[in-house]
């Protein structure tokens, strides 16, 4: 019996021929993208159904903007609709249509990099199911909360896994998590440790690390490199105290007590190999937080590759502790 031919298309797989097809940029800002890759970005959006002019997403998502930066005023054109009550008197279509216009030319055409960041932030948002997320946070079984958080956020993770596919085609420096978007220097880093340790923490019992991570991530992209060292600290700091069963403790030199609490209930590996690993985070963040955060005087200002490198190690030192 022959065996059955398999047709392989041409230069799948050969870098050299897929890189004279597209050939690969560095990762780069938001900001530098052109025109016409925006719209290309867009079109694909609409395309895969994710934007269209009658979207209560995208109502929802610049009505926001709207809301909290109304000097600034993103959406004009909405703005100037006034919302109507009533069964023949609802101008919601109207409305959403408004909305459509004013996220495609944001999108398209804004050199605000950090309000184009924040308006597909907000849109992504409105993908996760409220019902489900508010439940996850009072449900006290773990294995009851866990379903509850991958149905609110099932809609939202697809959403993401397109909008990270679109950074990736236009090498744009963010990927998307449910803990908010994510500055990335490296994608293997991202997509191998990033989404998934940030999906393990979308847990609401680690809501508040969450929180200090997607403040981490918004320091980085504002520039405020001190801050993203002091809110990395933070995020370990809680990180170890919720699993140590002593969230809210605060005192001087309670990382250093975290850490042996830690290796004493087996939270951080003991091995020969991984404990010197351990003993040098233990050692790093706090040298860092004291030399170059904001928590405290800085001895030496923090650089982008300091920051970086913080954030890295943050999220390696958590997927470590998550799989223990």
């Amino acid at each position: 019996m022959s065996d059955v031919p398999e047709f392989r298309l041409y230069g799948d797989g050969n870098p050299e021929i897929e890189e004279r097809i597209q050939p690969k940029l560095a990762l780069r800002c938001w900001r530098d993208l052109k025109t016409t890759e925006r719209e290309t970005f867009l079109q694909e959006l609409h395309n895969k159904g994710w934007i269209e002019p009658r979207s209560r997403e995208v109502l929802a998502a610049v009505d926001y903007l709207n809301r909290n930066f109304l000097r600034e005023l993103p959406g004009k054109r909405l703005h100037k609709l006034k919302p109507l009550s009533g069964i023949y008197g609802e101008n919601e279509f109207d409305r959403m249509n408004a909305a459509y216009a004013d996220f495609y030319e944001i999108v398209a055409t804004s050199n605000k990099e950090e309000l184009v960041l924040r308006l597909l932030s907000a849109f992504a948002t409105m993908h996760i199911s409220r019902w489900e997320h508010d439940a996850a946070r009072k449900e006290m079984d773990a294995e009851k909360r866990n379903a509850l958080v991958e149905r609110a956020f099932e809609k939202f993770d697809r959403f993401a896994n397109m909008l990270n596919y679109l950074f990736r085609q236009f090498s744009v420096n963010v990927q998307v998590t449910r803990s908010g978007f994510a500055p990335i220097q490296d994608t293997t880093i991202a997509e191998k440790i990033y989404v998934p340790v940030l999906g393990v923490l979308s847990d609401p019992k680690y809501a508040r690390v969450s929180d200090d991570l997607g403040k981490m991530f918004a320091d980085y992209r504002a520039g405020d490199f001190g801050e993203v060292i002091t809110k990395a600290h933070s995020a370990v700091q809680r990180f170890l105290q919720i699993r140590s069963g002593d969230e809210g403790k605060n005192g001087k030199g309670e990382l250093k007590e975290l850490f042996r609490t830690a290796k004493k209930n087996g939270l951080v590996s003991a091995t020969r190999f991984g404990e010197p690993l351990i003993n040098v985070l233990e050692s790093f963040f706090p040298s860092e937080r004291a030399t170059k955060s904001t928590a405290k005087p800085s001895l030496s200002e923090a650089t982008p590759r300091d920051a970086m490198l913080m954030m890295d190690l943050v999220l390696v030192f958590l997927q470590h502790c998550l799989a223990a």
